[in-house]
């Protein structure tokens, strides 16, 4: 599938959304357009896949809730 972009030289183009985040980390683009609206570099915010999950986990291992409560 293909993003929208628009290049720093005022150029819009359809790109593969697996060279997204190349394009970002080089600065080659102002923005991009999500699925309801335009995202400006710099301006808004963006999702990075390099983050990691730190909530408490919430899930667990329902065979052992189902032994604690038999017992």
């Amino acid at each position: 599938m293909g993003i929208l972009v628009l290049f720093k030289d005022n150029i819009y183009d359809v790109v593969a959304d697996e060279h997204l985040d190349e394009l970002i980390a080089e600065h080659r683009i102002i923005g991009f357009h999500r699925s309801t609206e335009w995202v400006q570099i710099g301006r808004d915010p963006l999702r990075s896949a390099k983050t990691e999950y730190r909530a408490k986990e919430r899930r667990s291992d329902s065979k052992s809730r189902e032994t604690a409560s038999s017992h």
